[in-house]
């Protein structure tokens, strides 16, 4: 049986070295997953920001979604949105003098 152990060495070194290899590819393929769902996402705020320019019902319409999702400070102020916590004047947010 002593001569049949440098085999079992062998297969299982063999088998940490494909367990990397699995490893490696997974990471890859997450990888590419991820950059064609941020080229999707650039193409569609393309469209989207194309679209807003010319439409400003839609834009009116998004506007609150924007301002509701959009919440990190630099994406905020990136976006042109006021920083959270900071009141639109009475006049922007539908209240007449007081």
């Amino acid at each position: 049986m002593a001569g049949r152990r440098p085999n079992l060495e062998k297969l299982e070194a063999k088998q940490a070295e494909l367990a990397e290899q699995i490893k490696a590819a997974k990471r890859e393929e997450r990888r590419r997953e991820a950059e064609l769902e941020r080229q999707r996402y650039q193409i569609l705020g393309r469209a989207l920001a194309k679209e807003l320019v010319e439409n400003e019902a839609l834009a009116a319409q998004l506007e609150p979604v924007l301002n509701a999702r959009i919440t990190k400070a630099r994406e905020r102020v990136l976006m042109g949105l006021p920083a959270l916590g900071d009141a639109p004047p009475p006049s922007e947010a539908g209240q007449g003098p007081r």
